[in-house]
């Protein structure tokens, strides 16, 4: 049985996104609240004529579509966040000819008030993804949903019934770091007293062991350690504290609050590939250096073995 999860990126604010089990032998991505399936060419072409202008089936440079409404949404966000927090990558904003995020003059071809973060972003992802057009559906609807942490104090309980990141102010964040990684201390001294800390497997003939992982934070657990330890100021002593406290509010939780985890996507910054892995952010990144357009390479480049040689 696959453990349901929870993604949340955080970098400049938090973000939750649902992710369900899914069939693992169908072509898919999982970013945003739901699985999208690959498209065939011709669905591709109409997803991605909504966001973008241009040909979706060409190496042009693209143009994003400021009149859609979901594109408007989006960049109304992100027009919201500080340009430090974006990172594009010099090669691609070079060869889509844009200006860096700090540059003094505004971008070309967006509506008045564009940061060029937010127009080399949208830009970005209509180029990178215009053959999985889904893709830039997906991300447009995840960027709407960037929840800005509140630097006051909740003034009311948390309701665990709605959205938990949706009422987190800034002066819960260190406090649910730190509750989180006392948590995960105690998970992991329960597995050493246990004798369950490591997993042995046979490599070659040796014997090896490794860090077995440690159970992932339930949604219904950082429900109680949000609207409980924090909110009412409870300490937990122990790994047994904890889950006598717990099992008292685990009642109020949903089944599926109690089988979804969370997992964070640790960025540092907040680009068009966000929150992709690093796998796919350095096969994006180590081809764009080596090209002077979208359609020509230039000539005699310097190759690094280690990053372009794939």
């Amino acid at each position: 049985m696959f453990k349901k999860l929870f993604f949340a990126a955080a970098s400049i604010s938090f973000v939750a996104c649902t992710v369900k089990p899914v069939n693992t032998n169908t072509a898919q991505t999982t970013v945003g609240p739901t699985a999208v399936r690959e498209p065939a060419a011709a669905a591709n072409a109409t997803v991605w004529n909504r966001y973008c202008k241009g040909k979706s089936d060409s190496t042009d440079i693209p143009s994003v579509n400021y009149e859609n409404a979901d594109v408007k949404a989006a960049a109304a966000v992100l027009n919201k966040v500080a340009t430090r927090s974006f990172v594009n990558y010099s090669g691609t904003v070079k060869v889509y000819k844009l200006n860096k995020n700090d540059a003094k003059e505004a971008p070309v071809g967006a509506p008045a008030g564009t940061t060029n973060a937010t127009h080399n972003f949208l830009t970005i992802l209509c180029g990178e993804f215009r053959d999985r057009a889904t893709m830039i559906e997906a991300k447009l609807k995840w960027v709407q949903k960037i929840n800005k942490l509140s630097i006051k104090e909740a003034n009311k309980p948390i309701d665990i019934t709605k959205n938990i990141w949706a009422q987190v102010t800034a002066p819960m964040y260190q406090p649910y770091l730190n509750l989180s990684e006392q948590i995960f201390q105690f998970k992991r001294a329960d597995q050493e007293a246990k004798g369950t800390r490591y997993i042995t497997y046979n490599n070659s003939g040796v014997t090896e062991k490794i860090d077995a992982p440690v159970e992932g934070q339930s949604v219904c657990e950082t429900k109680f350690i949000f609207a409980e330890l924090i909110q009412k100021s409870i300490a937990v002593s122990s790994y047994d504290d904890f889950k006598s406290k717990y099992d008292a509010f685990a009642s109020k939780c949903s089944a599926d609050d109690k089988n979804y985890v969370h997992v964070f996507r640790g960025d540092s910054n907040f680009k068009p590939n966000s929150p992709e892995s690093n796998g796919m952010l350095f096969h994006a990144n180590s081809i764009a250096p080596h090209c002077e357009s979208p359609t020509k390479a230039i000539k005699n480049p310097k190759f690094n073995v280690k990053t372009t040689d794939a």
